[in-house]
C-alpha cells in the first residue's frame, strides 16, 4: 500500500498588478528619487493638467496655468516636467499601455506632433509613418506619409 501525501497548505500569492509596458518613474529632474510624496505631487499636477484639458476650450494651457490649479509654485513643476510638451506627453503614456487603443493611428499622430514640438524629429517622423500605416483614410494617410517626409528633410 502507497501512502498519500499529506498536502501542505500552500499560501496563495496574488499576483501584483502592474501596467503592460508602463515603469514607474523613480527619479524627478534633479535626479532625486521619488518617494510617496513626489509620486503624489506629479500625479497632481497630471491631474491638473486634465482638468484644464477637460475645462472651457478657450481656457489657455500653459505651464504657469497648470501649476495654479495644481496649487503649485512654478519651482516644483519644473522638477517633475520641462516644458508644456514633456507634461503633454507624459499625459498621454497611460493612453498608450491600453490595449483599446493599440491600433489607433490618432493616438501616434498626437505623440508624433508633440515630439515635433519638442524638436524630437526623428521620433516625430517614426510616429506619423506609424500613424499613416494605421489608418484606413487615404487621404489622412497621404497627410502623415507628407508630414514624416517633411520631418526628413528637416
Amino acid at each position: 500500500m502507497r501512502s498519500v501525501d499529506a498536502v501542505q497548505p500552500t499560501e496563495t500569492v496574488k499576483p501584483k498588478r502592474a501596467a503592460a509596458g508602463a515603469k514607474p518613474l523613480s527619479h524627478n529632474l534633479n535626479g532625486q528619487r521619488l518617494g510617496r510624496k513626489g509620486r503624489d505631487t506629479r500625479a497632481r499636477i497630471l491631474a491638473a493638467t486634465n482638468e484644464l484639458l477637460a475645462g472651457p476650450i478657450d481656457t489657455p494651457i500653459s505651464l504657469s496655468a497648470v501649476a495654479r490649479q495644481a496649487s503649485l509654485g512654478m519651482t516644483s513643476l519644473y522638477q517633475y516636467f520641462t516644458d508644456l510638451t514633456e507634461l503633454l506627453l507624459a499625459l498621454l503614456e497611460p493612453l498608450m499601455t491600453d490595449e483599446r487603443l493599440q491600433g489607433n493611428h490618432r493616438l501616434d499622430t498626437a505623440r508624433a506632433h508633440l515630439l515635433e514640438l519638442a524638436g524630437k524629429l526623428v521620433a516625430a517622423e517614426a510616429l506619423y509613418r506609424s500613424a499613416a500605416l494605421k489608418t484606413t483614410s487615404m487621404p489622412e494617410r497621404n497627410y502623415l506619409l507628407l508630414k514624416a517626409a517633411r520631418l526628413r528633410q528637416l
